[in-house]
């Protein structure tokens, strides 16, 4: 008899702690932080990430990273034995003071030099051209004719790119344009570690060979002309 009021104990212990920690974090889940009591799982093709707890699982469709926080990412679920409840959180409000406008290029998708300066250069990788338009201006303009206005703009546009790591074998850092910001079309940047610190922008995730290949190229003596 001893023996079975230890087990009728131990399972009220037990449905006690799993009441609590899935209530703890349900609560975690409301206010945009992720669960603790859980077994973390992410599916890379997905890109779903769960969590299972003792009497729930919950849910979400990573937007860009996994490190991303709760409220950039969608589709936010917990299901509690057999009830589902959709999670909405305030998504952070973004202000940007231009947009830019990418035109790819059909044709042509060879790394192209795009402009230059005396410390390093920029190149278009399937990209035709990007124009922008600054919040105050009625009309846009080339990106080249912007970095000639304004020489700090190419480190404001990479600073509002999202920087998700380095890569190949930190040769070098790879950014994407999140979906709901001030890019018009699909961008992705690569910036090489290299002795002049190169930026690739391109309209493919896939890496091309002669990134951060130094190259014997230049379009100085073009933009003073």
């Amino acid at each position: 008899m001893e023996f079975f009021k230890k087990v009728r104990n131990f399972l009220w212990i037990f449905f006690l702690f799993s009441c609590i920690t899935a209530g703890i974090d349900y609560y975690r889940l409301t206010i945009g932080k992720i669960p603790i009591f859980c077994i973390k799982e992410y599916n890379e093709r997905t890109k779903v990430e769960s969590y299972r707890g003792f009497f729930y699982i919950a849910e979400r469709t990573v937007k860009w990273d996994r490190r991303e926080a709760l409220n950039l990412s969608s589709n936010i679920k917990y299901q509690v034995l057999t009830k589902e409840l959709t999670i909405t959180l305030e998504r952070p409000k973004q202000i940007y003071h231009y947009v830019l406008y990418v035109t790819p290029d059909l044709e042509n998708q060879e790394s192209t030099l795009y402009y230059e300066t005396k410390n390093q250069k920029i190149y278009f990788n399937g990209i035709k051209e990007i124009e922008i338009k600054k919040a105050k201006d009625k009309k846009k303009i080339s990106l080249k004719e912007a970095f000639q206005k304004d020489p700090k703009l190419l480190e404001d546009i990479m600073s509002e790119l999202s920087l998700t790591g380095q890569i190949e074998n930190n040769k070098m850092e790879k950014y994407i344009a999140k979906k709901d910001t001030f890019v018009l079309g699909d961008l992705f940047a690569y910036r090489c570690h290299n002795e002049l610190g190169d930026i690739y922008f391109t309209n493919k995730e896939e890496i091309q060979e002669d990134y951060c290949v130094v190259k014997d190229d230049s379009t100085l003596k073009e933009q003073e002309q």
